[in-house]
């Protein structure tokens, strides 16, 4: 993903969660106080339904009254008069007060009139038995004890709920002796809840609270109300919300349940509102993102991709003298100029690379010896003019031939063939071991005669593998001095006759004819170790170059780097604990850990600068191990793998200690990371050939060929994310402790061992 992907990703992103958080906010702080507010008239409005059910219960109890507080209901009570009956107790009383039935009782419980009547058929009918049930001696209906006490209330009957009102008859100036009681009664039907509905102006249902098949909303609310308050509110769907009171009967049961029902216009207000400022942050949001893409894409985008393709076109050319250019004095502009001079050392290095070559490949042409190189399959790779010379074939039709092609004819000093598989380098290929002094007559095509050669063939090893990957084959031409010997074979009889006096000087001329070649043998064999001891310190020469290379760079521009870094992330740490931006705490979070990452690979390529100072005391591995116990444990348990641990007695040695815990901690974590889950590391100490050994061994799969010569080498890595530092960190602070790493690999693992120098130990202190 590039830069400008990724940066218009978290562009994208920081917008989105922004919406996300402003439509949660939303949702919890202004419309919950939309839906507050609805409750809150939900609640205004049922509780003006339940004023207007307490105001009809009023106007029948004043009714009642006003018929129990007269001198004809107190006379007729007396005497139960005819004409009052016919004057007041008609049909047309009952439709003009809409009473159901009228009850008079006297003192001693007994009805004196009783009037039932339908408003509906506006015909008169019976007073209910089940009324009459509740209507006894002693009943709450008939106990007045003064002349303002009334009852006035709820009743259920099977023949619907009952609104009635109870008062006790006195004279028109409301006073006593009472003389019995008055019951008026009204059932609440259809008619008296449309009455009740276009008075309040409201949506009412009302159902009996005994009802065993009440709607589950009712339900709800009858247990709601039953154990909490006098209201309950609910939201039946997204276009209604309901309000619902329990009414008690004239005994403080559950008499009635009414609901009232209105439309969420205020809700739905509150949702539009929300959307619309949703949708205007949005727009705006949009605006300031595109803008600062925008800005972004003039001021660093651009040039990071300028910077970046100017790079791919040096690497791809490999022209070193080539430079970047960007223009400005901020970071990337810093950052051209130090890859600059980056590219400056690397074209003064290549320039020393190449004369040393050039140098190598003078005294490889120019030496007096053959020399030969094969690769494991015995092929020839590479080999010397004096090779062609000696064996009278060209370069090119040596190069890929095997032992059994490339001389025509090889045979022993006896004259018999040498067979290919008894050659000295199929031997050292075979075996693995150096084979020297091996003397082949070969046949050259040139000259047509065979040439004796002393032949000495060295096999060369990757770190870590079993098997050599090539031999090294010299060899000498000791034609004339076979044929020297030859002759001196030849004429031996003859001057031991004729020279018999002279045999002693002879002898002894032949002694030291012997010694002189056995000289001139030696004399090749240290120049071919010579030879090899100068490759191999113009490897190791290559590598702490390139260390030192890298160590400088870091040296040159850590400082410049860090201070900047810093100042981002106090900066960061700062506007993170900001109240406006903790709603980005986790991207502040994330910018911080990759700056540290930043600085943790500056402090990796300062490590490698060849002139860090070190301060060494007299320290123990084992003990410095134990220290790291914990930390190693708990990396192997979070990548699934355990740890073994062989510590056996080790000398004190004058040691840095930060340096040595970095490079055993870089050892163990590259070992843990080439294993599957549930693998072995196991960690050494010993001393061997007094050399104190340190050694760590994981069982992964082995390192390939072609990857250990690079091992070491700075900006190498194997991994997906690794900065190529880590073990080039190991092989520098390995140089500064005159320390040395072998590795040997295989299929069952990898082992790493550094070797501590004799000189540097130290006895117990």
């Amino acid at each position: 993903m590039t830069l400008r992907t990724k940066t218009l990703v978290i562009i994208g992103f920081t917008l989105f969660s922004l919406i996300v958080i402003l439509y949660f906010v939303s949702q919890a702080i202004m419309l919950n106080s939309f839906v507050e507010l609805e409750e809150r008239v939900a609640k205004r409005n049922v509780n003006r339904a339940c004023s207007a059910i307490c105001e009809e219960t009023g106007n029948l109890n004043v009714k009642a009254s006003d018929w129990s507080a007269w001198d004809d209901t107190y006379g007729f009570i007396e005497n139960t008069n005819n004409e009052y009956m016919v004057a007041n107790l008609n049909d047309k009383t009952f439709q003009l007060l809409s009473l159901n039935f009228m009850l008079f009782f006297n003192n001693s419980g007994e009805l004196v009139f009783g009037k039932g009547f339908n408003l509906n058929t506006q015909k008169s009918v019976p007073v209910p038995d089940s009324l009459r049930e509740h209507i006894t001696a002693g009943s709450r209906l008939l106990s007045h004890t003064h002349p303002e006490s009334s009852v006035t209330g709820f009743l259920l009957l099977p023949e619907g709920p009952l609104l009635l009102a109870s008062r006790p008859i006195v004279t028109s100036e409301n006073k006593g002796p009472i003389r019995g009681t008055l019951i008026m009664g009204c059932f609440l039907e259809s008619k008296e809840m449309l009455h009740l509905a276009e008075t309040t102006h409201l949506s009412l249902t009302f159902k009996r609270a005994d009802d065993v098949q009440l709607p589950q909303d009712f339900q709800r609310a009858r247990s709601s109300l039953t154990k909490n308050g006098s209201v309950f509110i609910q939201r039946l769907n997204s276009d209604t919300i309901a309000g619902y009171c329990l009414l008690q009967d004239i005994y403080g049961k559950p008499a009635l349940l009414f609901r009232v029902d209105m439309p969420r216009d205020i809700y739905k207000h509150g949702q539009a509102n929300m959307r619309y400022a949703i949708f205007s942050f949005l727009a705006v949001g949009l605006i300031i993102a595109v803008i600062n893409l925008l800005i972004m894409e003039k001021t660093v985008l651009s040039r990071l991709v300028r910077l970046s393709s100017d790079i791919r076109r040096i690497g791809a050319s490999s022209d070193l003298s080539d430079r970047v250019s960007i223009k400005g004095r901020d970071e990337l502009s810093g950052m051209a100029g130090e890859v600059n001079k980056m590219l400056e050392s690397l074209e003064h290095s290549q320039q020393q690379l190449q004369e040393s070559e050039e140098l190598y490949r003078n005294l490889f042409e120019t030496m007096a010896q053959g020399v030969v190189y094969r690769d494991a399959d015995g092929r020839i790779i590479s080999a010397n003019p004096a090779a062609k010379k000696i064996l009278g074939l060209t370069v090119d039709c040596m190069q890929g031939r095997t032992s059994g092609n490339s001389f025509r004819k090889a045979i022993r000093e006896d004259g018999s063939d040498f067979p290919v598989e008894c050659r000295p380098a199929m031997i050292a290929l075979t075996t693995g071991q150096e084979v020297n002094n091996v003397i082949i007559g070969v046949y050259n095509p040139w000259e047509d005669q065979y040439r004796w050669i002393n032949v000495h063939a060295i096999p060369m090893f990757r770190q870590g593998d079993e098997k050599p990957y090539q031999v090294y084959t010299s060899f000498e031409d000791i034609t004339e001095r076979m044929r020297m010997e030859e002759e001196l074979k030849k004429h031996r009889d003859y001057l031991e006759e004729a020279v018999n006096k002279r045999t002693a000087e002879l002898t002894a001329a032949l002694a030291q004819l012997e010694t002189a070649c056995a000289s001139l043998q030696q004399e090749a064999v240290e120049r071919m170790l010579a030879e090899l001891s100068r490759k191999q310190m113009e490897k190791e020469m290559a590598r702490l170059d390139q260390l030192n290379l890298v160590g400088e760079m870091a040296a040159s521009i850590g400082h410049e780097v860090r201070n900047p870094m810093t100042t981002v992330r106090g900066f960061l740490q700062l506007l993170s604990q900001k109240e406006e931006c903790k709603g980005q705490k986790e991207f502040f979070e994330l910018m911080i850990e990759e700056l540290d990452r930043a600085n943790a690979i500056i402090t990796e390529f300062l490590t490698l600068a060849k002139d860090k100072a070190v301060q060494r005391e007299l320290k123990n591995l084992n003990e410095m191990i134990e220290t790291l116990i914990p930390l190693i444990k708990a990396d192997a348990t979070l990548a699934d793998n355990y740890v073994r641990f062989q510590l056996e007695e080790v000398p004190y040695l004058l040691l840095d200690e930060k340096e040595i815990r970095q490079l055993i901690l870089n050892l163990v974590r590259n070992g843990l990371e080439a294993m599957s889950p549930g693998g072995y590391l196991t960690i050494k100490t010993y001393v061997e050939e007094n050399e104190a050994i340190l050694s760590v061994q994981d069982e992964g799969t082995g390192i390939e060929p072609d990857v250990l010569d690079k091992i070491g080498t700075p900006f190498f890595t194997t991994k997906e994310y690794g900065s190529g530092l880590g073990l080039a960190v190991c092989y520098s602070i390995a140089s500064r402790h005159n320390a040395t790493i072998r590795i040997e690999t295989g299929r069952r693992g990898t082992t790493f061992y550094v070797r501590f120098k004799p000189q540097f130990l130290s006895v117990n202190p």
